[in-house]
Formats: C-alpha cells, sequence, structure tokens
C-alpha cells in the first residue's frame, strides 16, 4: 500500500492508503530535511505545495502554509529494502 492526496471538498486535503501507482502524481510527495530533535534529523513531507501536517481534530492533513509555520515534522527509521 501506498500513500494518496484525496480531497474532500471544503475540508483539508488528506493521506489514505491506496494501491501503488508510482505514476500517480496525487502518490509523489517530497522529504526534505528539515530539523534535529533529539540529536536525529527530522523531515518535512509535502505533496506539491502543501504539506504533511498533524491536525488534532482530523489526523494527518496536508495543507499549504501560506505564512504559517511548519508544525509537524517526522523523524524516519530506514529499515531496509521492502519485501516482495
Amino acid at each position: 500500500m501506498c500513500w494518496e492526496v484525496r480531497s474532500s471538498g471544503s475540508q483539508p486535503l488528506r493521506v489514505v492508503a491506496a494501491a501503488c501507482a508510482p505514476q500517480e502524481p496525487r502518490q509523489q510527495f517530497t522529504v526534505v530535511r528539515s530539523g534535529q530533535r533529539a540529536g536525529e534529523p527530522t523531515y518535512a513531507i509535502s505533496s506539491h505545495s502543501a504539506y504533511l501536517q498533524n491536525s488534532a481534530t482530523r489526523g494527518l492533513i496536508l495543507e499549504e502554509l501560506g505564512d504559517a509555520a511548519l508544525t509537524t515534522r517526522f523523524r524516519l527509521v530506514d529499515n531496509g529494502a521492502a519485501p516482495e
């Protein structure tokens, strides 16, 4: 399974599980190093101009930041190649 961006009308963009389709633009994310926490690097995850953010009421959403600060950063762990 892969992540995919979905719109919900007037609600924020959300991330859902979907069958993997490498050429699908809604499944293409950018991961950029963006800080450090407890000595480990943290990363910002975006899709086009919207950033993956944690919302207390909606869970993981994508939102354009505009003048707002990026509030959610992720620590990534490499567990090696995925099983086939």
